[in-house]
């Protein structure tokens, strides 16, 4: 398929979706696939397995086949669904991509290196080129600098959104100035998501092509994705309501224990199966859970 054809594909409100595990650290297939199937019904426009929401730190490469394999099986060919992928070197990406083509996905998802935090720039480029000549599936860029220490900046988006097997990028820098160079520089030769839930509205009204839900879709369900289409049509006015939702959830989750077990409780507390983290992350307290469930009441997500 043409890089132009990928891109209309890749739009709209994707889901980092959680992996449940149980008590023991096993994953729930299960329940795995009823969140599948109920992001879609939400309005989901793809899936991405293995990102952290996904605790991707803590799943090995028969995890992420299992994991692929099952939203593959029960999306149905309704959405893509792309894989997150944690490799070090180039090399050990593109082996894993070889994996996850293998069971169905129809992307990957890379970040910088994590090991790396002084790579230089002509080194990062290296990086994600040779694994974009390399990947027999298409790769989504994934700037990070949060976590990685490593800012992807608006001119190496550019250069590498000219590469044929690239075609988009989450970024998550929560710089909006950052961003809308980005958009401007780059938003025509690849697909743009914004990560931070805070940036939804100006950035998609901006020409993002869609975000990367941590908590609107989770959450606000199909709300969730009714901000994309109200900041797409440049509905501004009529998005703020739900914006300002989609800001203060992103303040409570990212506010509350280690990453994602917010995001866990939050969606076990509406009714949404997510299990519990795998360790080192552990599970909120009991009273955590108890505060966060009032300030999801608060916000109006959780009745």
């Amino acid at each position: 398929m043409k890089k132009q054809d990928i891109m209309k594909k890749w739009y709209g409100p994707f889901i980092a979706i959680v992996t449940p595990f149980d008590e023991h650290g096993r994953i729930v297939a299960e329940d795995f696939r009823t969140l599948v199937n109920s992001f879609i019904e939400d309005g989901a426009t793809g899936i991405i397995v293995g990102g952290h929401n996904g605790e991707s730190w803590a799943l090995k490469t028969k995890d992420l086949e299992q994991l692929v394999a099952l939203a593959v099986d029960e999306a149905k060919n309704r959405v893509p669904i792309l894989c997150g992928l944690e490799g070090r070197s180039a090399e050990d990406v593109v082996e894993e991509a070889k994996a996850m083509a293998g069971v169905g996905a129809e992307g990957i998802m890379v970040e910088p290196p994590y090991i790396v935090t002084t790579a230089t720039d002509a080194e990062i480029l290296d990086r994600f080129e040779r694994i974009a000549n390399n990947s027999p599936i298409p790769v989504m860029m994934y700037n990070n600098p949060r976590r990685t220490q490593i800012h992807l900046n608006p001119s190496m988006v550019t250069r590498l959104a000219k590469h044929e097997n690239i075609v988009a990028l989450k970024d998550a820098s929560r710089d909006l100035a950052d961003l809308t160079l980005k958009i401007a520089m780059a938003g025509k030769d690849i697909s743009i998501f914004v990560g931070p839930s805070t940036l939804i509205l100006a950035c998609v009204s901006f020409g993002a092509k869609g975000f990367i839900s941590s908590g609107p879709m989770e959450l606000m369900r199909k709300d969730g994705r009714r901000l994309y289409d109200l900041a797409a049509s440049k509905k501004i006015e009529e998005g703020l309501p739900l914006q300002f939702t989609a800001t203060k959830l992103y303040g409570i989750l990212f506010g509350t224990g280690t990453w994602p077990a917010a995001l866990k409780a939050a969606m076990n507390a509406l009714g949404r199966p997510a299990g519990v983290p795998r360790l080192p992350v552990h599970r909120l307290t009991p009273e955590a859970t108890a505060q966060l469930t009032k300030r999801l009441k608060e916000v109006g997500v959780l009745s």
